[in-house]
């Protein structure tokens, strides 16, 4: 008797691939509580996740690390707010910013009001951790617009 799969961490994606057809022709695991994505970068393997994350509508626990908005807005968001997670209690979501360069000024990081709005759709959700853009000690590339947040998460 082998023990069930409880936690996965996937790795990197952009490493050839090897991840792709792993998640592709990965039956679903019915055990999987958490599943931690690592940084979305690329749009050729984004569909592959989300078809995986699909199979996995049981899943407790969703993090997923600093990634590029659009992957985050476009792809990942909106499935989970289609009412099949309904197992999901907690949910990590990290936005990649816009960097220190000098042409990225004012250096500012955003999350959609949109998407706010569709992860407030999900009413098992109990823990909720928003990031985006650069965190250094006490400063952060995010203002997070605490009117937006209330009038989407308040119950």
């Amino acid at each position: 008797m082998s023990a069930p799969l409880r936690q996965l961490a996937l790795s990197s994606f952009g490493d050839g691939e090897s991840m792709e057809n792993i998640l592709a022709n990965c039956e679903p695991l019915r055990n999987l509580q958490l599943l931690l994505i690592p940084r979305l970068s690329d749009l050729n393997n984004v569909d592959t996740l989300v078809n995986f994350l699909g199979k996995h509508n049981h899943l407790q626990k969703l993090c997923v690390e600093q990634s590029v908005p659009a992957l985050l807005d476009l792809h990942i968001v909106p499935p989970l707010s289609t009412g099949n997670f309904s197992n999901l209690f907690s949910l990590s979501l990290s936005w990649e910013g816009p960097g220190m360069d000098e042409a990225t000024r004012p250096h500012i990081a955003t999350v959609p009001e949109e998407s706010i709005a569709a992860m407030s759709t999900i009413v098992s959700l109990e823990q909720l951790s928003l990031t985006a853009g650069v965190e250094v000690g006490w400063r952060y590339q995010w203002l997070a617009n605490h009117k937006v947040l209330r009038a989407n998460l308040t119950y």
